[in-house]
């Protein structure tokens, strides 16, 4: 219903039960506060395709124990790692995302000049 809060793993557990393959199961839902459009209303699939592929790349770092330090973004259909914090190497990042076959560009972390 309108005005409803929802959260996503509330949203799964629904829905689980409903869906016959298990393969088919989602693993993750993100709740969106609205659909990004073009000025005539039309969704904005790649916005949705960035976003996802950010948030994999965030999961993946996450899980690896790689929290902070780095931030990701889509440049020239590449997702870019900037390395924020010069404790975190390329080759950690590297490791983590190793099954990964979406292209990536690891850009290090820059010393301060003082």
């Amino acid at each position: 219903a309108a005005g409803e809060v929802i959260d996503g793993d509330a949203l799964l557990q629904e829905i689980s039960p409903q869906v016959m393959e298990r393969a088919a199961i989602p693993k993750d839902c993100y709740i969106l506060d609205s659909l990004p459009k073009s000025p005539v209303g039309k969704i904005l699939k790649h916005h949705l395709r960035d976003d996802a592929m950010i948030r994999g790349f965030e999961k993946a770092l996450t899980a690896a124990g790689l929290t902070g330090g780095f931030s990701i973004k889509i440049a020239d259909s590449k997702v870019v790692i900037s390395l924020t914090d010069s404790r975190l190497t390329e080759g950690r990042v590297r490791a983590a995302l190793g099954t990964f076959t979406t292209a990536f560009v690891i850009e290090a972390a820059r010393s301060a000049v003082v």
